[in-house]
C-alpha cells in the first residue's frame, strides 16, 4: 500500500466516506468506492485524475523512465492498474531488466512503455490471472512487446493448468520449488523451458526445422528466463553490441570464474544477474551479471557472461559502449573495463584483459 499517496487522497475526501473506508481500504480500493457510492465522487475520479495520480506513483517508485499509461484508458482499466501498481511486488524488478532489453534491442519502440486499455483489458480476461505469480501478473502487462530479434516474446498461460504456458510460442513450465542454490522465490518462481538453438547456439525460432534442435532448460526465476532470451550472448551478438574479450578458462586458474557461476546471489555485489541450467548433456551453467545499463542515468549496458561446462569455462564482456575508433584492446571500451576493473579481482581482470 502506498501510505503516503492513500493518506493524500483521503484528506481530500468529505468527512463521510472518508471515515467510512479511508483507514480501511487501499488507494486503489478507496478511489473505486468512492466514485461508486458518492456522487461527488463520480466528478472527481474521472480518467485525467487517476492518470495524474499513476504517474505520480510511477515517477515514486522510478518506474517512470520504464513505463507510463496512456490517457485515454477508461475508469475501470486505470484502477486495475493502480491496484497492480499497490498490490504486486516485482514491478522494480522487471524495471531493471526492460532498461537491459532496451539497450540490447530487445525493446522495438522508445521508453517509457505505455500501458494502454487493450493491454489492461487483456490481461484482465487471462484465465486463472489471480492465481498466477506476481512477476507474470506485471510481465502480461507488456511482455508482448519485447522481442529476441524478430520473435515476440509475449507469456500466454495455459488454459486450465498454473504451471504451463508458452513463452514466445514455445512451452514453458514452471516450479513451486527451488531448482538450483539460488533463493526461491514464490512470487517469481524458477521455471524450465525448452529453447531452440542452432548447432552454433543462436537462437532462432521455436518451431521445428532443418539444422534445429530444442534444448530444455531450467532458469533461476521466470524474470531470469526472459532477461537470458533478450539478452544475446557470444554466439550471437547484433550490431548494437561488442565483445569487450572473450577467453575460455580451464584448470586452476577456473577456480574463481568457476565458483562466480554457483554461488546464490549477491554476485560482485550485484543482485541484478540471470542464471540458466541445461537438462541435456553435457550439463551447462550459464550465467549473466549485469554491471551496467540496470539504471535510468545509463547509457549503455554492459555484463559478464559465465558459462561452465564441468572444469571448463567461458568468460566474456559484452557491451553495448561506443567502441573508441582506432584502439584495441582494453582501450577500445574504456567505461567497460574501468566498470570490470572495480568488479573482478587484479588476477580475474589480468586473465580477461592481460
Amino acid at each position: 500500500m502506498t501510505v503516503g499517496l492513500q493518506t493524500c487522497y483521503i484528506a481530500t475526501l468529505p468527512d463521510g466516506p472518508r471515515g467510512a473506508i479511508g483507514d480501511r481500504l487501499s488507494t486503489s480500493d478507496t478511489l473505486a468506492a468512492y466514485r461508486c457510492a458518492y456522487r461527488r465522487g463520480r466528478q472527481l475520479v474521472n480518467p485525467a485524475f487517476l492518470v495524474r495520480q499513476i504517474s505520480r506513483l510511477l515517477e515514486k517508485r522510478r518506474l517512470s523512465d520504464v513505463f507510463a499509461v496512456e490517457s485515454e484508458a477508461g475508469e475501470g482499466c486505470l484502477l486495475f492498474l493502480m491496484c497492480l501498481l499497490e498490490r504486486i511486488r516485482g514491478w522494480e524488478e522487471w524495471a531493471w531488466r526492460v532498461r537491459i532489453a532496451n539497450h540490447c534491442g530487445g525493446v522495438k519502440e522508445p521508453l517509457p512503455l505505455t500501458l494502454s486499455a487493450s493491454d489492461m483489458e487483456r490481461v484482465r480476461s487471462t484465465p486463472s490471472y489471480s492465481r498466477l505469480p506476481d512477476s507474470i501478473k506485471v510481465y502480461l502487462l507488456f511482455g508482448h512487446r519485447l522481442y529476441r530479434g524478430a520473435q515476440a516474446m509475449p507469456y500466454q498461460p495455459a488454459a486450465g493448468v498454473l504451471q504451463d504456458g508458452q513463452l514466445g510460442g514455445v512451452p514453458i513450465r514452471l516450479h513451486d520449488r527451488p531448482r538450483d542454490r539460488n533463493s526461491f522465490n514464490s512470487n517469481d518462481p524458477s521455471c524450465t523451458g525448452k529453447q531452440a538453438h542452432s548447432e552454433m547456439g543462436v537462437l532462432l525460432c521455436p518451431h521445428c526445422v532443418v539444422g534445429i534442435a530444442l534444448t530444455n532448460d531450467t532458469y533461476a526465476s521466470f524474470s531470469d528466463a526472459i532477461t537470458m532470451r533478450l539478452v544475446p550472448f557470444p554466439h550471437w551478438v547484433p550490431m548494437q553490441l561488442s565483445i569487450a574479450t572473450r577467453k575460455t578458462i580451464h584448470g586452476p586458474d577456473a577456480g574463481s570464474f568457476l565458483e562466480l557461476v554457483s554461488q546464490p546471489p549477491p554476485v560482485l555485489n550485484r543482485h541484478t544477474i540471470a542464471t540458466k541450467c541445461s537438462n541435456t548433456l553435457p550439463v551447462q551453467h550459464t550465467r549473466e551479471v549485469f554491471l551496467h545499463g540496470d539504471q535510468a542515468s545509463h547509457d549503455f549496458a554492459a555484463y559478464l557472461h559465465l558459462e561452465r561446462e564441468g572444469l571448463l569455462i567461458e568468460v566474456a564482456v559484452l557491451t553495448t559502449e561506443r567502441a573508441v575508433r582506432g584502439e584495441r584492446g582494453p582501450s577500445r571500451h574504456p567505461q567497460t573495463t574501468r566498470l570490470m576493473r572495480d568488479a573482478l579481482t587484479n588476477e580475474q581482470f589480468q586473465m580477461l584483459f592481460g
